[in-house]
């Protein structure tokens, strides 16, 4: 929806200006959109880490002690790895965007003619 809105309002009378500011609105967009999946790519690495870090132990009689996991435990710390550098990386885009903001409507002066 965000990009849909782009092209509004109409050209200014500063072509270049105008080019400028729509071209930063469209790249905020894409850093907020971009963020926001990576950020939930970071939720999905941290939920498959706590699901690889999984651990059942009974105690057998004979047997003594049994204890089974899951089949990739032994990704876990390239899960948490990854959960980490998807949140730095999505929190980063999300800082630029916040850094490069563009005011909806700026205020311009327009000259006033005097018959």
């Amino acid at each position: 929806m965000a990009w849909i809105r782009l092209p509004r309002p109409a050209w200014g009378e500063d072509v270049a200006h105008d080019t400028a500011i729509r071209r930063t609105r469209a790249d905020n967009i894409t850093r907020l959109a971009s963020g926001a999946v990576l950020l939930h790519l970071a939720v999905v690495f941290n939920s498959l880490r706590g699901t690889a870090s999984i651990m059942l132990s009974v105690s057998g009689n004979e047997l003594g002690m049994i204890s089974l996991g899951t089949p990739f435990a032994a990704m876990q710390p390239v899960l948490f790895i990854a959960g980490t550098a998807a949140t730095v990386a999505g929190l980063a885009l999300w800082m630029l965007a916040a850094l490069t903001g563009v005011a909806i409507r700026t205020r311009r002066q327009v000259p006033v003619h005097t018959s």
